[in-house]
């Protein structure tokens, strides 16, 4: 870092002159006034480290200690929360009031990089305006001591220094200005750097014109960059171009009229897409509860805004915005691995590997136990291909044998061993794995696995599950893939041996599977007297079974989620992701999913919206139109009838459709009752009409039958049966005329 190397070199000279011993009280007094309010916050601190309110408590306290007292504070709160961009401040003023100027410097370097935060960039910058020159002052001081030549060189020596000095600090601004340019709050940083370079002596007219072609080029990079003093900016730079030249100001001015109208209507659009941004300055750990979930999804449309170019930006310029908008966003989301990630894959794809790998790869420095970010690095160092990648992988993965050990791990660096380094390499790795106290049956399958696939030697991968029995023999897991690998193979022998040893050691509770597996084999290989003999067996250890068995699968999701890296990374029921981070992680996805969803709706609406603008297409598509796709022909063998009498489905076939039928209903129970309650059929009479092509026996006898019913109904008139008739015709007028018309 240039403008921090520059400020180191003039450390030493300002100690005296900014700090005045060690400030904010000595040893004594500060642990008298604070003592009991800073044991509090520690012990308050040591039940959760991530109880933000002690942490605040705790940060008042050490204000009244010396800062040798206080710097172990400092250091472990920002081990907890390395992005509080206020906390390193304060750690850095502390310092300085302390005497103690080179750690300010050092604690400068540490956090600037990466902590993108106005006020502390804004210190900085202050701490530079004042401890350079006063530095370069300091030595021209000391140089006159030793004895100058004269008054003249006196002068020269001083102006010279000076000049450094301002170089140094026009560094700084620079500096600020290369990472924090993009910042909503940017015009901060521009007013001090403008009112800086508007302060330059200038003792002759080139001086007083590179001075003023300073503050132009100044003004023309503040005004394209939407931030929230930008009209401030721009009356600015009108009232210096105008005290300059009033005639030449107007052409001037239109030329960069266009460029800060532009950055003020993004700025509109940038504080929408961050209206849902309100944070305490502290990375927290992930969280389901909806203030983290809304944060989350307000960071994701800052992004989304920003990859929209709503500047017009080359590429490279908007590469840059969107990758201070993920900046921005882990300063709160730091132990976020999906935010790490999305970074990572939206460089990829857009073709910049240098910001992809440093994304992944800072993701595993912040999380060094994150299981699932040192794998998706460590594939991405492979997928580069070159000897210093697989070597950052194998560093990766060593780091995070480091920080946790687990089985998953040793199996995936075995399987990167396989793959880029050497089967002496990967075998060092199991032997590794197996000394190890968390080692599980998980990592002798992989070995095993990996062997037969690598090396295609039988042996050496049957060795290695029979060594795994004498550990694991128990496990039906370990055991069924044993017997896979044996099916697979074809050995029968080898895998019933397998079968029969591992139940007589397996608990008859935890059997099940093993035993669901052996009935499956022997039904694919054995006879059925193997069979019928082996459920026997089963049934008779059944009685002492318990189906206790679980399975935990992951969901399928969206390529490139984290998710869907979960899944990528398993092993057998081994995760990347703990149950609650997968928790986090999950509800995270449905928000993002739900407001793509969202998007999409609109976007739709929009568009049938566009589509039926046109009237004339509207109308048209409003005409109702038949479902052709769904229609049938009609056919009376649709109908069931194979349950009624033979003469009454002669007469079903002589109605017409009820389509065709506009009379009065009939009353269809009651007249199936009467006609079912017939005792027997009349035969058809002299008189009987025959249909063509039917019998006089069907057609006839079925007509005769409906006559003769009628005529019984008038004979029975007046007796019991009658008000039944008669109400059952009371209300039907089509009835009624044909019971008139059989009373003549």
């Amino acid at each position: 870092m240039s403008s921090m190397s520059a400020v180191a070199s003039a450390g030493q000279e300002t100690k005296s002159m900014v700090g005045g011993g060690r400030g904010g009280g000595g040893r004594e007094g500060g642990m008298a006034n604070g003592g009991t309010s800073l044991a509090d916050a520690l012990s308050l601190i040591a039940a959760n480290q991530y109880d933000t309110e002690a942490w605040t408590k705790l940060l008042a306290a050490i204000q009244h200690l010396s800062v040798d007292d206080a710097r172990e504070h400092y250091e472990a709160f920002l081990k907890v929360f390395p992005t509080a961009g206020l906390q390193w401040m304060l750690y850095a003023k502390h310092e300085v009031r302390g005497g103690e100027p080179l750690r300010a410097e050092a604690i400068y370097e540490r956090a600037l990089p990466n902590v993108l935060h106005m006020d502390l960039w804004l210190s900085y910058l202050e701490y530079v305006e004042a401890s350079v020159p006063a530095a370069a002052a300091a030595a021209v001081a000391g140089g006159d001591g030793e004895g100058a030549a004269n008054e003249e060189s006196s002068k020269a020596a001083a102006a010279a220094a000076a000049a450094t000095a301002r170089e140094k600090v026009v560094e700084a601004y620079e500096f600020a200005v290369e990472h924090m340019g993009f910042h909503i709050a940017a015009s901060a940083i521009w007013t001090k750097y403008i009112a800086f370079l508007k302060a330059t002596p200038a003792m002759d007219a080139g001086q007083v014109a590179r001075r003023n072609e300073a503050v132009r080029k100044a003004y023309h990079r503040a005004i394209v960059s939407p931030s929230l003093g930008i009209e401030a900016l721009w009356q600015g730079y009108s009232t210096f171009e105008n005290a300059l030249n009033v005639q030449l100001a107007a052409a001037i001015l239109n030329q960069h009229a266009r460029s800060y109208m532009a950055a003020r209507s993004a700025l509109a659009g940038m504080r929408n897409a961050m209206s849902g941004i309100a944070t305490s300055g502290l990375p927290l750990p992930p969280s389901t509860s909806p203030k983290a979930i809304n944060l989350v999804a307000a960071y994701r449309r800052w992004v989304a805004f920003e990859c929209e170019n709503p500047l017009s930006l080359d590429e490279a310029m908007l590469q840059r915005r969107v990758a201070f908008a993920y900046n921005q966003a882990l300063l709160d989301l730091y132990y976020y691995s999906e935010l790490w990630f999305e970074a990572h894959v939206y460089f990829r794809n857009a073709g910049d590997e240098g910001l992809a790998t440093a994304f992944l790869q800072r993701g595993t420095l912040a999380q060094p136990g994150n299981q699932l970010l040192a794998y998706a690095y460590a594939a991405h160092c492979q997928s580069l291909g070159t000897e210093a990648a697989h070597a950052a992988a194998r560093d990766c993965y060593e780091a995070l044998l480091k920080a946790t050990d687990a089985p998953l791990a040793y199996i995936q660096y075995m399987r990167f061993a396989w793959r880029c380094l050497s089967e002496r390499a990967a075998r060092q790795i199991f032997k590794r794995a197996r000394a190890s106290p968390s080692c599980t049956y998980h990592v002798y399958i992989a070995a095993a696995l990996s062997e037969f696939h690598f090396t295609k030697d039988l042996g050496i991968a049957v060795r290695i599950f029979e060594a795994g029995m004498e550990k694991y023999g128990t496990e039906p897991e370990y055991v069924l893939a044993y017997l896979d690998h044996l099916t697979h193979l074809n050995d029968e022998s080898a895998a019933r041996s397998v079968f029969e040893r591992s139940l007589a050691a397996i608990p008859s509770a935890k059997a099940k599977q093993v035993w669901g597996a052996y009935v499956q084999f022997e039904s694919m290989r054995g006879d059925v007297g193997a069979v019928n003999a082996l459920l026997a067996r089963r049934a008779a250890a059944a009685a002492a079974a318990a189906d206790t068995v679980t399975d935990a699968e992951l969901d399928v999701h969206e390529p490139d989620s984290l998710l869907e890296q979960a899944a990528r990374f398993r092993f057998m029921d081994l995760y990347p992701l703990s149950a609650a981070q997968t928790s986090v992680v999950a509800a995270n996805e449905a928000a993002k999913a739900a407001a793509s969803k969202a998007a999409a709706s609109r976007s739709r609406t929009r568009s049938r919206a566009g589509r039926t603008a046109n009237p004339e297409l509207a109308l048209e598509r409003s005409k109702p139109k038949p479902l052709t796709g769904t229609m049938a022909p009609f056919s009376p063998a649709g109908a069931d009838t194979s349950k009624m009498p033979v003469w009454l489905q002669e007469l079903t076939l002589l109605l017409p459709l009820p389509t065709n039928f506009t009379a009065p209903l009939v009353n269809v129970p009651f007249l199936v009752k009467t006609l079912t309650g017939l005792d027997a059929v009349p035969k058809a009479g002299p008189n009987a009409a025959v249909i063509p092509g039917r019998s006089a026996s069907g057609a006839s006898a079925g007509a005769a039958a409906v006559v003769a019913a009628a005529k019984k109904r008038k004979r029975a008139a007046g007796t019991v049966g009658a008000p039944a008739v008669e109400s059952a015709t009371h209300s039907d007028v089509f009835r009624a005329r044909q019971l008139k018309k059989l009373k003549k």
